[in-house]
C-alpha cells in the first residue's frame, strides 16, 4: 500500500470573555489589578482590590465621592456598606458617638459596562471642648451610598455634650440626648430623664439586611458625671445606671449578624479582628469622672477618664462613634467618628484561552494512540475531549494540572474527523471550548 504522509492537527484557540469595558467617559480612569481581578475607578487613591477564593473585592476607604464601572461579563455583585460614625459628646461627661450603619445586599443588580458612583461616609467631628451647649454640640457621621443616595447606609448619630440644667434642643434633639442616626449617640449627665439617639438606619430596596441600634441614656440626678454608651451595629449602647460609671459602647457587627464581614475582614484588612472574628460599626463610650465607658468591638472610641480626659477616636474606616469626653476642672475634647468603608465583591472570570495539538505521532492515524494536551490560560479546570461530538473514552473532565490536561486517544473513524475540547466554567474562570478538523489515515502497516 502507498504510504502517506498525513497533515499534523492544526493548533487553535479560542478566546473566550473580555475582563473588563471601559467607559470612553472616563478620561482620567484607573485601572487597578490584583490577580485575575481588574477595576476602572475614578481613580486609585483610596481604592484596593483583592483576588481571594475566586472573587474579586474592590473596597473604597478614603472620605470621596468615587466611580468604578462594572465589568462587560458582570451582572450583579455584593454591596456591603458602613457609613461614618459619629462623634462623642464634648466638654465633659459626654456621651458616646453612634456607629454608623450597615447595609447589605448579597446580589445587587447591574448593567455591565455601566458607570456607578461610590461614597464613603465621613466620621462625625467633634463640637467645641467647652461646657457651652449652644457650641459644643458634635456631628453625626455622614452617608455611605452605591449608585444613588437612596441605596445607603446612614451616618451615626453624636453623642450629647455637657449640658447640665439645659433645656435648649438642637434639630429637635434636647441638648441632654444622644442624636438619632444609623446607630443612636448616646445621652450626658442631666437632670431630667435622657434618651439615647434613636437608629434610623433602614433596609434601602435591594439590599438584604441593615443594622444599627439605638443609643445608651443616664441616670436622672446631680453628681452622676458619666456619659452613657453609643449604639453599635450589632448592639445598643449601654445605658448609665450607676454613679460614676459610664455606658459602654455596643458591639459592631459581626460574623453571627453576617456570616460575610468575616471573609471581608480577612480578604482587606479593614475592621476590627476581635477573639478571630471581624467587627464593624462599633459605638463609642461614655465619658465619666470614675470608670470611662469602653468602646464598642469594631472600632468604637473608648470613653475619657480621669487620667486620660479625653475621649478616643473611633478607628477609621469601621464606623465606629467616638468616645465622650471627661471633665478635671477644664474642658475637654471628645472622640471623631470613624470613617466608613464601601467593599464591592463579585465573582471573577477570567480571560481563558485553550491550545491543543497532537504530541505523538505527528499525524493522525487510526487506532492508534494519539496525544491530545490542552494548554488553558487562566484557571485549572475540568476538560472534557470529544470526537465528532462523542466523548472520548477516558477523556472525561481530566482535571487539568500546571494549565496542562492530556487525553489519550485512537481514532476509531477514517477521513475527516472534528475533535472539540471543553474547558468547564469554575468559580474563577468561565467555560470555554475549540474545535477543529483533521484527517485521520490508515494504520501504513495492515495486517
Amino acid at each position: 500500500m502507498r504510504s502517506e504522509s498525513w497533515p499534523k492537527i492544526a493548533i487553535f484557540a479560542l478566546l473566550v470573555g473580555s475582563l473588563l469595558a471601559i467607559s470612553p467617559e472616563l478620561s482620567q480612569a484607573a485601572t487597578i489589578t490584583s490577580g485575575a481581578c481588574s477595576a476602572t475607578v475614578d481613580s486609585s487613591a483610596g481604592v484596593s482590590i483583592y483576588s481571594s477564593g475566586g472573587k474579586c473585592f474592590i473596597a473604597f476607604t478614603s472620605v470621596d465621592t468615587h466611580t468604578w464601572t462594572v465589568p462587560s461579563n458582570i451582572a450583579s455583585a455584593s454591596i456591603f456598606l458602613v457609613a461614618g460614625g459619629g462623634a462623642g459628646g464634648a466638654g465633659a461627661w459626654g456621651g458616646g458617638g453612634g456607629a454608623g450603619g450597615i447595609v447589605f445586599a448579597a446580589n445587587y443588580a447591574l448593567t455591565p459596562s455601566t458607570l456607578y458612583t461610590v461614597v464613603v461616609g465621613r466620621g462625625g467631628t467633634v463640637g467645641a471642648a467647652n461646657l457651652t451647649p449652644s457650641s459644643n454640640r458634635s456631628n453625626n457621621g455622614t452617608n455611605s451610598w452605591f449608585g444613588a443616595n437612596t441605596f445607603a447606609a446612614i451616618g451615626g448619630g453624636a453623642g450629647a455634650s455637657y449640658s447640665y440644667g439645659t433645656t435648649g434642643s438642637v434639630n429637635g434633639v434636647n441638648y441632654t440626648d444622644g442624636a438619632p442616626g444609623g446607630s443612636g449617640g448616646g445621652a450626658t449627665e442631666a437632670n431630667v430623664n435622657t434618651v439615647g439617639g434613636s437608629a434610623t438606619q433602614t433596609t434601602p430596596s435591594g439590599a438584604d439586611s441593615s443594622f444599627g441600634n439605638h443609643g445608651g441614656k443616664t441616670l436622672n440626678g446631680g453628681g452622676n458625671m458619666s456619659g452613657a454608651g453609643g449604639g453599635g451595629a450589632g448592639a445598643a449602647g449601654a445605658d448609665n445606671i450607676t454613679s460614676g460609671v459610664a455606658g459602654n459602647g455596643g458591639a459592631g457587627a459581626t460574623y453571627s449578624n453576617l456570616s460575610v464581614i468575616d471573609t471581608i475582614g480577612a480578604v482587606t484588612g479593614y475592621g476590627q479582628l476581635v477573639a478571630g472574628h471581624y467587627y464593624f460599626a462599633g459605638g463609642g463610650g461614655g465619658g465619666s469622672s470614675g470608670t470611662g465607658g469602653s468602646g464598642g468591638s469594631g472600632g468604637g472610641g473608648a470613653g475619657g477618664t480621669p487620667s486620660t480626659y479625653i475621649g478616643q477616636d473611633a478607628t477609621a474606616n469601621t464606623g465606629g462613634g467616638g468616645g465622650g469626653a471627661s471633665y478635671n476642672s477644664a474642658s475637654y475634647a471628645a472622640g471623631a467618628g470613624a470613617s466608613g468603608i464601601v467593599v464591592i465583591s463579585y465573582t471573577s472570570i477570567v480571560t481563558t484561552s485553550i491550545t491543543a495539538s497532537l504530541l505523538s505521532p505527528s499525524t493522525g492515524t487510526y487506532r492508534t494512540l494519539n496525544t491530545i494536551t490542552a494548554t488553558l490560560v487562566g484557571a485549572n479546570t475540568k476538560v472534557t475531549f470529544y470526537e465528532n461530538g462523542r466523548i472520548i473514552p477516558g477523556c472525561k473532565a481530566v482535571m487539568s494540572v500546571g494549565l496542562i490536561s492530556r487525553c489519550q486517544w485512537k481514532p476509531t473513524t477514517h477521513g475527516f474527523v472534528r475533535l472539540s475540547i471543553q474547558a468547564a466554567a469554575t468559580s474563577g474562570s468561565a467555560a470555554s471550548s475549540t474545535t477543529a478538523q483533521l484527517v485521520i489515515g490508515q494504520r501504513q502497516n495492515n495486517r
